[in-house]
């Protein structure tokens, strides 16, 4: 079933309980409940609902928190590296000696 848009104010508008007629006119009409928050919001109904907007990053501000991450991780990678490089000095001194 679908309905029009005049169709699903004036049902939300007589509904006694508002946050469930949300839920059943997005079933009414197969449609997810944030559509149909948005039709409603359209036409000049507050629901209450706020939807939350990520911001998109900039390809600079991307950049600058990967560049951020490195350098937080580059003391941890160096640490690593010089005992890899102790136990396998250890494991070739150890080969030699055989």
């Amino acid at each position: 079933m679908e309905m029009t848009v005049d169709e699903i104010l004036r049902e939300y508008r007589t509904a006694k309980d508002k946050r469930k007629a949300i839920g059943i006119i997005a079933e009414l009409n197969d449609e997810p409940t944030w559509r149909i928050r948005d039709i409603l919001e359209n036409n000049g109904i507050k629901t209450g609902h706020r939807r939350v907007v990520r911001q998109k990053r900039t390809d600079f501000e991307l950049l600058d928190y990967l560049d951020e991450q490195i350098r937080k991780n580059e003391h941890y990678h160096a640490t690593l590296v010089s005992r890899y490089e102790k136990v396998a000095a250890r494991v070739q001194r150890g080969k030699a000696r055989k």
